[in-house]
């Protein structure tokens, strides 16, 4: 059950957006008067076979993966712009919390990782929108401004989604590690 989950956290996180992606680099110069057809590229993909989709699905999460990398670092700059006030019940860092909660406190731990998981696809998918947009905006002669414009908005909701879901992370994280040092002091007596 263990890896099921890990693969799933994989296929959100990194293989969607970063399929995303890709299918874009083959599907919009497609629709570009100097690209191929839509017919060339399905001729070239006519066949594709168990080889295809498994490298398809490498190339998407590593891919993916990079992504998420620079997701993160487009969701840090948005924190940083627009700062999300976040409860602080402890003053222990968030290293330390997810220790704690981890190890003796797992439903929360994982309730905590689920939105972690969203977080990174949000953000993920925010960014492959933004080069999808760009990569139309420089692609397709019918893309005005105002497509591009909406694809940045589309972007920026989802990352501001991003940013919620990061917030309660670390809400949840920092419950439930003041929840289980409550318990052990009362436990304990201190």
């Amino acid at each position: 059950m263990e890896n099921l989950k890990y693969t799933l956290f994989d296929l959100f996180s990194y293989a969607i957006p970063g399929g995303l992606l890709i299918s874009s680099l083959f599907i919009i110069p497609a629709h570009s008067p100097a690209g191929p057809t839509p017919d060339d590229v399905k001729e070239a993909l006519g066949d594709a076979g168990l080889l295809v989709t498994f490298l398809f699905i490498l190339a998407a999460y590593c891919t993916g993966f990079i992504l998420c990398i620079f997701g993160n670092y487009l969701l840090n700059l948005k924190e940083w712009l627009w700062p999300v006030p976040k409860p602080k019940n402890s003053s222990a860092g968030n290293s330390q919390k997810y220790i704690v909660v981890r190890e003796k406190s797992k439903e929360n731990f994982r309730y905590v990782e689920q939105w972690n998981v969203l977080k990174n696809f949000s953000s993920s998918l925010a960014l492959a929108l933004i080069c999808i947009d760009v990569q139309c905006l420089v692609s397709i002669k019918s893309f005005t401004i105002f497509h591009f414009i909406g694809g940045i908005a589309l972007s920026m909701v989802v990352l501001f989604k991003a940013s919620t879901y990061h917030r309660w992370a670390i809400i949840d994280l920092d419950n439930a590690y003041t929840n289980y040092t409550k318990s052990e002091e009362n436990e304990t007596g201190g």
